[in-house]
């Protein structure tokens, strides 16, 4: 049974295979030459190239076919077929130097390829001059051409904090659906010399996930205990974050819904794990006690064009601060709130294009930055008690580092247009700034802050000094904060947030772990 030389042929691509030739009268004669060049010519090329050998003469001969120089098939053939296969196959590139037969071939009168007659062999690898990736190797009757040795892969770097949690991938046929869970632990001790209090407790605890829905909508969910053991604090569960985000137009503009951070203040939107202090600002708890900072439900836009160098966040939502009705006292306003926030930055873009709510107070030493912020929010027909008021409120921030050095400050106001009567005004600022010692994992970094809030309720501002120390055992995810804070003056009555209302110092420590 015979084979036509194209049905043969089509199964093998020229820069896919190695080729060997020896043709003669004597098959058994040249069985010891055969065997020194197969070893010789696939010990130097094991992968594709073409090799010939050629003895002196006569019709027959063996093909040996190598696939990348791993397994070697041979082949019984006629010699005017091995050289139709050579002509028609392997171009004048693949030989660089070549043999030539003694004397002219004998014609063949056998038109087609007689088959098959053995099995297969597997090719030794050689070993290349990698400076002269052209290089050729020629021994006499064999011609091959070495080419130059894969360059050696190099292990990828691994992240300099691991992801503690795994993601959870459910695929469908209307797209995948991810899940990567999330946990923040804030065991904290605070000694406050008011009241001579020393006390262990549970700042904040988080269980918290977030993924894509469907190649869709990304989402993110939150549930959040404060204060648990804390003297004198109730503390409860409740849902912090519970919000879908779709892209409108990627890396232009995105439609959030549900329940997340307003976007004003941007000590409110920085992420409590990524603070320089432990908690946040006088200025911000007094705002978020009114509404128009921290987490609200509702409706809104944002986006970071200009590769980043532009932040906008505008949406309308509902005050949920103003939404009590009882004993305790009215506190209610049927409107919706609209907020917005614009920031410019100068120097490194913001990223990633679609993020929002995700500032850091310490990029601990990584990029530079020099960004300036503003926002602003209004509630109308507010009614509290026996007052009919408007409410708004208006900041400005700026933030900036570069090396060693942090810096942030921010100023915030509130405005109650009360009807009928001069308006009420609140407002506060914080300057502070941190240097990093050395170069982190694990590193320490120096802050000091001083801030000053005049309060809606009391006429005393109140003025606050902060120094502290933070150890980055493994960046935000894992450090130590300690800090020791003057508190002076009071207004006679307890401050939003919890901060107190004593004219006292306050020391701290706090681990976190988050992921």
């Amino acid at each position: 049974m015979f084979f036509p030389l194209d049905e043969f042929a089509s199964v093998l691509a020229p820069e896919s295979v190695s080729c060997l030739v020896i043709a003669g009268s004597a098959m058994r004669t040249y069985a010891v030459v055969l065997l020194f060049a197969f070893v010789a010519v696939f010990a130097a090329a094991p992968r594709a190239s073409a090799q010939q050998l050629w003895s002196a003469d006569d019709s027959s001969g063996i093909l040996f076919v190598s696939d990348a120089g791993t397994e070697t098939r041979w082949f019984e053939l006629p010699r005017v077929q091995l050289l139709a296969f050579r002509d028609e196959w392997y171009a004048p590139s693949h030989v660089l130097a070549q043999s030539q037969p003694a004397g002219p071939a004998a014609p063949s009168e056998e038109p087609l390829i007689l088959p098959p007659q053995a099995g297969t062999m597997t090719a030794p690898t050689a070993d290349v001059d990698a400076a002269n990736p052209d290089q050729t190797e020629e021994i006499p009757g064999i011609v091959a051409q070495v080419p130059a040795a894969e360059p050696e892969k190099k292990e990828e770097d691994k992240p300099a904090i691991p992801d503690l949690a795994k993601g959870i991938l459910i695929a469908s046929n209307d797209g995948d659906l991810t899940f990567k869970p999330g946990l923040r632990i804030q065991p904290r001790y605070m000694y406050e010399s008011g009241n001579d209090n020393h006390d262990f407790f549970i700042r904040r605890f988080r269980l918290k996930g977030g993924g894509s829905a469907y190649d869709v909508a990304k989402y993110g969910v939150e549930l959040k205990i404060d204060n648990d053991g804390r003297f004198a604090a109730t503390p409860s569960a409740r849902v912090e974050n519970a919000w879908l985000d779709f892209p409108v137009h990627t890396d232009l503009m995105y439609l959030r819904a549900g329940l997340y951070d307003v976007p004003f203040s941007r000590d409110a939107l920085t992420s409590d794990s990524k603070l320089l202090f432990m908690d946040r600002t006088l200025i911000k708890e007094e705002v978020t006690g009114v509404g128009m900072a921290d987490n609200g439900i509702g409706l809104m836009l944002h986006g970071r064009p200009y590769s980043g160098y532009l932040e906008y966040a505008v949406g309308i939502f509902d005050n949920v601060t103003f939404e009590r009705f009882g004993v305790a006292g009215t506190r209610e306003s049927d409107k919706l709130m609209p907020v917005g926030r614009v920031v410019v930055s100068l120097l490194d873009p913001m990223t990633p294009l679609d993020g929002y709510a995700d500032y850091q107070e310490s990029y601990i030493g990584k990029g530079q930055r020099l960004e300036i912020g503003a926002n602003a929010a209004h509630l109308s027909e507010v009614i509290d008690g026996a007052a009919l008021f408007d409410l708004s409120a208006w900041g400005v921030d700026l933030f900036a580092n570069s090396g060693h050095y942090t810096f942030q400050t921010e100023y915030d106001q509130i405005i109650e247009n009360i009807s009928g009567a001069a308006d009420i005004i609140a407002d506060g600022w914080y300057v502070q700034a941190g240097y990093l010692f050395d170069v982190c994992d694990p590193c320490t970094e120096f802050a000091v802050r001083y801030q000053e809030l005049d309060p809606i309720v009391g006429n005393d501002t109140l003025r606050w000094t902060s120094i502290g120390f933070n150890f980055y055992i493994r960046e935000h995810n894992l450090k130590i904060q300690t800090d020791y804070t003057f508190r002076s003056d009071t207004v006679g009555v307890p401050l939003p947030g919890g901060l107190g209302l004593f004219d006292e110092d306050v020391f701290e420590v706090q681990l976190q772990l988050d992921f």
